[in-house]
């Protein structure tokens, strides 16, 4: 695949959307106070990838902020509706956009993106040369940050509440080069330190079974918070006694969220001590019990 632009010339991503189609990032760089690479966005659409006569490339109709502006990650998602999602990464932030290519005429077309939301994502973080987003089974979108741990967008849009960090999570470095994902939820970390396994429910086959609970038993006058762990979207948990009594209601929306919880009832008293039932259930009517223990 050859470009002959004379105004783009240091690609950074791609990504392959579907009829055949590679979107391309480059970097913007100047040089002796020429611009040497423009930056921004390209499309080539191909028939056969080995032969190279059949490429047709066509610039992007994208908004003007792209002009001398870096792209250092570009990912194609799926909405809820099948809609294809092209996410750019670039030093504004992070933007989905969808977009419609109308035939002109032979090997002239017009290319447009629409914006998927309103702004721009982690607009306030540094973005530079290998942050990247990546994306998960689910369509979910992580961005992998150089300093500041992964940042995670759900696929309706919506970011998920808590920074995948080493203070929060426990991985080893907030430092991290890359991510790839296993479909049974488990999510690999590679860092400055090593690489970090970080058990979520990121995954398609997801149970209330593999709720993790700690610590257990609870003592509530030595541990602040007990935390329900490894949640799958969508997820009531109820604590009730043995006898069939409501407690304490949680609800999870969000793949992997995790619960902290101070030991208090619906009306805000400590739970006496004893054995009680965690009953957890999520929206494809899967459910699970899980005993805890709890002490005063």
């Amino acid at each position: 695949v050859y470009d002959y632009s004379l105004e783009y010339f240091i690609p950074t991503e791609i990504a392959f959307s579907q009829e055949n189609r590679l979107w391309v990032g480059y970097k913007f760089y100047e040089n002796n106070n020429s611009i040497y690479s423009k930056g921004g966005l390209r499309l080539l659409e191909y028939n056969n990838i080995n032969d190279e006569n059949d490429d047709v490339w066509y610039d992007v109709n994208s908004p003007d902020v792209y002009a001398n502006i870096s792209v250092w990650s570009l990912e194609i998602t799926v909405d809820n509706t099948g809609k294809e999602v092209l996410w750019v990464l670039s030093d504004l932030g992070l933007r989905g956009y969808y977009f419609e290519i109308f035939d002109v005429n032979y090997n002239n077309k017009i290319v447009n993106l629409y914006p998927f939301n309103d702004t721009f994502y982690f607009s306030d973080l540094t973005i530079q040369e290998n942050t990247k987003i990546k994306t998960d089974f689910n369509n979910n979108l992580w961005l992998v940050t150089i300093n500041d741990g992964l940042r995670i967008i759900h696929n309706d849009g919506t970011v998920y509440p808590s920074q995948i960090t080493k203070n929060n999570y426990n991985i080893l470095s907030d430092n991290i080069y890359d991510v790839d994902f296993h479909e049974n939820g488990d999510v690999y970390i590679a860092t400055d330190m090593g690489i970090s396994v970080l058990n979520t429910s990121f995954s398609s086959t997801y149970s209330p079974s593999s709720l993790s609970v700690s610590p257990n038993p609870f003592y509530i006058n030595q541990n602040n918070e007990i935390i329900f762990s490894n949640i799958g979207p969508n997820t009531s948990i109820q604590l009730i006694t043995l006898s069939g009594l409501v407690l304490k209601d949680f609800f999870s929306m969000y793949n992997g969220q995790s619960i902290k919880w101070n030991g208090t009832d619906n009306s805000g008293s400590l739970i006496p001590s004893g054995i009680y039932l965690l009953v957890s259930s999520n929206s494809k009517q899967n459910s699970s019990v899980t005993k805890i223990a709890i002490v005063r």
